[in-house]
């Protein structure tokens, strides 16, 4: 393909990007890292790199993202952009990658590549880090190829050191915008090693000395930060995920990379199989050309035959690609088997050496045959366009309704009410009277809206900070988002079901929403004082104490109806347990309190897995651990009057086999443990 023509299509490829990317910018709400990223950017600069949100990432995307709100203004549309320019930069820098590997053929269909793949548009479209990240990757990696590869016009020795600062600057950059970047710079500093072993013994010593300046400007630039850095990786993980099997990963990952996240499986499956065989067979094509060239150029120069064989066949560009590709995989799955907190986006700092390696691949078809890389370009650009149009059009991969949601409680909720929200962002974003502190309470305007509070749930506290927030109110609404872990245990429903009655419940996209009667005076409380238990299940966790009771037969409660130990039919009864581990525990375990009539038949059960204070499971919990959980049993309206036993029976959640039991002298029993019993009543009575 001639320069000219090169040129035309890549000035074509980057308006068609363009036009994609600001299709529909605005179009979904912002949601929960956007608005995260957008809050913490919006301080003043020297509070931004020590921000408690920023708990794994790097300073450096909130600094520009600071300085671009107030030259473009918080639009969604205007802060968008600035993912949208970044990722539009990582289209030239593809060219550039693809055309040093396969010429200007496979670097405009990297490039067209890049500019198609769904994930590529995802992210341009959203306010976060990573399309920043991709450009910074590329440039380094450019400038690193410029700087050890083969390069016929420059003379041995060459003493250009512009690729080197390059590569260190942008390594840098990269570090300082997302840290599992540093996953590809280890994939840069491994090829190095390789070059520099397959370097002739005249070229070893420059090139040593120049990777060694460039590592240690990469450092300097990084050093800023470190401290911080150091504080926030190493406790980030999250033992209750669970770690995905080498094959799932590579699977998530390739299907993310290639056709998006928000396409089915199903659906992808044929497309991903057909890339799949795409890529194999073309690189394999582009390693057969580079091997055929080098032998041809190695004819008139049998002493050089053994290192011309290296340097043609095992360090061409697609070497440099693959490392960047498959090291930092290998590396991230390692690290994720202590860390457990994975998601594609992670990694996806593979994605452009993977999309450059697709763009080589086709251009290679070209060369072999014009009609096959017609029908293979052909074939990847259908899928492509099968995975944007899912990212664009498929209601079910959008982000939260959070404005529906804020426009519903406009109209439903009254001055009178209050509005509890699980999660600090993106709520604030479309709701005036909002405070989005842990603490305080929300502002006193606009008055005719119902005052909105961001609710940190501490199970210990949570009866007390309720009373205070709810103090003069006729309705609670409790909207809770679908990624929530803030109160797995369920203690707000527990608490707002216990004192008062569920009136409705409506769902939103990403959003529960149910709302509560409750007495305006309602002075919440947990619990009462907890009667000692010495239960030990197999070993594995033991029950301390617990206290339970019922309510009264009205649509609120006093804490005196709630302390007795009696419920009126079509109302739960309730139960509030102190757990601690064991010396045996190694699984996480599921429990399971029922109500059941003298005649063994089953009232009512509520079953929940066991969680301490950091909502860990089993076997994560410290020694000092003694977490207190919460149950609620509904009991049905027909249910006759009577006493009823307490039972509890703690489970494997994978098998469902109980676990046994052992009383306070150490006796084992093998059936449900009983703990009490209550009276059930007519709610007339």
């Amino acid at each position: 393909m001639r320069k000219q023509q090169a040129l035309w299509l890549l000035a074509f490829i980057l308006w068609g990007a363009f036009a994609l990317r600001l299709y529909r910018l605005d179009f979904q709400d912002i949601w929960w890292d956007e608005a995260r990223n957008i809050d913490v950017a919006s301080r003043p600069l020297a509070q931004i790199a020590t921000a408690g949100e920023l708990d794994i990432h790097p300073p450096l995307y909130f600094y520009l993202l600071h300085g671009w709100m107030r030259l473009a203004g918080e639009s969604p549309f205007a802060i968008r952009f600035l993912s949208t320019a970044f990722g539009l930069l990582t289209l030239p820098l593809l060219y550039q990658l693809g055309r040093a590997g396969g010429g200007r053929l496979a670097g405009a269909l990297a490039a067209a590549v890049g500019a198609l793949a769904p994930f590529a548009l995802g992210e341009a479209q959203e306010a976060r880090m990573y399309t920043m990240a991709f450009a910074w990757l590329c440039l380094a990696g450019w400038s690193l190829w410029r700087a050890i590869g083969p390069h016929p016009q420059q003379e041995e020795g060459s003493k250009d050191w512009a690729p080197w600062a390059g590569f260190a600057l942008f390594s840098a950059l990269s570090l300082l915008t997302h840290y599992s970047t540093a996953f590809v710079v280890v994939a840069f500093a491994l090829f190095i090693a390789l070059r520099w072993l397959a370097a002739p013994k005249t070229q070893r010593r420059p090139l040593l000395l120049r990777a060694m300046a460039s590592g240690a400007v990469i450092v300097l630039l990084f050093l800023p930060q470190a401290a911080i850095a150091w504080r926030q990786i190493p406790s980030y993980r999250n033992p209750n995920l669970m770690v995905p099997s080498w094959w799932e990963y590579l699977a998530r990952c390739w299907h993310a990379y290639s056709l998006g996240p928000h396409i089915a499986p199903q659906k992808a499956r044929p497309w991903l199989w057909g890339i799949g065989a795409l890529l194999v067979a073309g690189l394999a094509l582009v390693l057969w050309h580079s091997c055929r060239v080098g032998e041809e150029q190695e004819a008139g120069s049998r002493r050089q035959e053994a290192r011309g064989k290296i340097a043609s066949c095992i360090l061409p560009p697609v070497s440099f690609l693959l490392s960047w590709l498959l090291l930092p995989l290998a590396l991230y799955y390692w690290v994720l088997l202590d860390r457990a907190t994975f998601d594609p986006r992670y990694i996806s700092f593979v994605a452009p050496a993977y999309w450059t390696l697709l763009g080589m691949a086709l251009a290679a078809f070209w060369r072999q045959n014009r009609p096959l890389g017609a029908v293979t370009t052909g074939f990847l650009l259908a899928a492509l366009a099968v995975g944007v149009h899912s990212d664009l059009t498929d209601a079910s991969y959008f982000s939260e309704d959070t404005s529906g949601l804020a426009a519903w409680l406009e109209e439903t909720a009254t001055p009178d009410d209050l509005i509890l929200v699980d999660q600090r962002y993106p709520f604030g974003f479309y709701y005036e009277r909002w405070n989005n502190r842990s603490d305080g309470f929300p502002p006193a305007k606009p008055a005719h809206l119902a005052p909105a509070q961001y609710l940190f749930v501490d199970i210990n506290t949570l009866d007390r900070r309720l009373t205070a927030l709810a103090a003069g109110k006729e309705r609670v609404f409790w909207a809770e988002w679908y990624k929530s872990d803030t109160d797995p245990r369920g203690a707000v429903d527990f608490l707002l079901r216990k004192f008062g009655t569920l009136l409705g419940e409506r769902g939103f996209r990403g959003y529960r929403v149910r709302w509560y009667r409750i007495a305006p005076d309602t002075i919440f409380e947990l619990a009462p004082p907890l009667q000692p238990l010495s239960l030990a299940f197999d070993g594995q966790v033991g029950l301390e104490g617990w206290v339970y009771g019922g309510r009264g037969p009205g649509i609120t409660s006093t804490a005196e109806e709630t302390r007795a130990q009696a419920v009126p039919a079509g109302r739960p009864a309730w139960a509030v347990l102190r757990w601690r581990q064991l010396p045996d525990a190694e699984r996480p375990l599921k429990v399971s309190l029922r109500l059941v009539g003298e005649d063994g038949r089953l009232v009512g059960q509520d079953d929940r897995p066991l969680l301490n204070d950091r909502h860990l499971t089993l076997p994560h919990w410290s020694e000092q651990d003694r977490p207190l959980n919460v149950y609620l049993v509904e009991v049905k309206p027909d249910t006759p009057a009577g006493t009823y036993l307490w039972q509890i029976v703690v489970y494997d959640p994978e098998t469902l086999a109980p676990l046994p039991w052992r009383d306070r002298e150490g006796q084992p029993h093998g059936e449900p443990a009983t703990l009490g019993s209550i009276r059930v009543f007519a709610g007339s009575d």
